[in-house]
């Protein structure tokens, strides 16, 4: 930011961050006010002004697991207050302008926030894993018509294989 005071070589500047030139390029991260005095060897005057920092929350929160399976979503929450557009994989995302947003594929995702006063910030990126479902064949180990009060033996085969991945339960009848 510059800060630019009127110029003339007949006058002499003091700035309270330092400089003793017309103009100074500051760099403020809080509220800050700026004072100068000018003085043409017989008068000084002094005048001031506040510098106000406006910040954008860029904070977003993850519901849930970051790696789902496919037909899942993920989550995404920007705070509240702004105006939003959402990207993946460094893509524009047409239409994701609201403040949540449902991630239904693999990808980086961040958002790129803006305020009613014109700043804007983009998010850290969040990566989403969206896994594909099993497939899942069942074999028979002997005849599949038996008597009544006698056993069949059941394999069930699930690819990919993924051990420690796959949870079993059989069920009777869909209960």
């Amino acid at each position: 930011l510059t800060l630019q005071a009127f110029s003339d070589p007949a006058y002499s500047y003091s700035w309270s961050a330092g400089q003793s030139s017309s103009s100074i390029f500051v760099s403020p991260n809080a509220y800050t006010r700026y004072y100068l005095s000018t003085s043409d060897g017989y008068q000084t005057c002094q005048d001031s002004i506040q510098v106000s920092i406006l910040s954008i929350d860029t904070s977003v929160s993850v519901a849930g697991s970051t790696t789902i399976c496919a037909g899942g979503s993920v989550q995404l929450n920007a705070v509240a207050g702004y105006t939003y557009q959402w990207y993946r994989n460094g893509m524009l995302m047409p239409g994701a302008v609201s403040r949540i947003l449902q991630a239904t594929q693999t990808g980086s995702y961040k958002v790129h926030i803006f305020n009613s006063n014109g700043c804007s910030d983009s998010s850290n990126a969040y990566s989403i894993n969206i896994n594909s479902l099993p497939v899942v064949s069942l074999n028979t180990l002997g005849p599949v018509t038996v008597c009544e009060g006698s056993a069949i033996a059941l394999n069930a085969i699930v690819t990919p294989n993924a051990p420690g991945m796959v949870q079993y339960q059989w069920l009777l009848n869909g209960v």
